[in-house]
């Protein structure tokens, strides 16, 4: 296969890999992959999976991206905090969580992290679908949750604004009964806790 024909049949695709052109191709020499990488044709992401060097990544991409070299996951913690406004900063690492064990990739185009989260709590998300753009993210309230269960030791008023959340926002935006129902899946006693201490803190911004 020739790099003309490879670019042609996958020009739509953000992400491929060396199963999808042996479909293209049964006869593919994965050499060939080696050769595109050091004429800086292709980029490798990681292990397997590729993007085209051509490519400007954006945001959304980068979104697609995370969903797609590590699966099921969806975007979730600071990143989906600071999508929805809810912290300030811009994040370094695009950050989901998964079902999967927890993981991090570094990778020419940035660090992606993965945090796992046991089966029964993947739920919560939203699907963004839009041309080649299609990626998970969590809804704001499950988004807060995910970042309360995993960051154990935010437990007061203080702490939540040593995280830099925007309170007076979440007043705004919350839907304290979603919250509420999502948390009631999580059926943790100490997660209740500190869950209600972030309700009452952004009740009373």
């Amino acid at each position: 296969m020739k790099y003309e024909i490879l670019r042609k049949k996958f020009k739509n695709t953000l992400v491929f890999d060396q199963k999808s052109i042996k479909i293209v191709d049964p006869s593919f020499n994965p050499k060939l992959l080696f050769d595109w990488q050091k004429k800086g044709l292709i980029k490798k992401i990681i292990r397997g999976k590729y993007i085209f060097c051509e490519n400007e990544l954006k945001d959304l991409e980068k979104y697609t991206i995370a969903n797609l070299i590590y699966e099921p996951s969806y975007l979730s913690l600071e990143s989906a905090l600071s999508i929805y406004g809810i912290i300030p900063e811009t994040v370094f690492a695009i950050t989901s969580v998964s079902s999967n064990k927890t993981k991090v990739f570094y990778t020419d185009i940035g660090p992606f992290s993965y945090k796992r989260i046991k089966p029964s709590l993947f739920f919560g998300y939203t699907v963004i679908n839009q041309a080649k753009i299609c990626y998970r993210i969590a809804d704001l309230e499950k988004a807060l949750l995910d970042f309360l269960y995993l960051n154990p030791k935010i437990k007061t008023q203080q702490d939540f604004e040593n995280t830099r959340l925007d309170l007076t926002l979440l007043q705004e935006e919350l839907n304290q009964n979603k919250f509420l129902d999502y948390l009631a899946r999580f059926s943790v006693k100490s997660l209740d806790q500190r869950a209600t201490n972030l309700l009452r803190s952004i009740n009373n911004a």
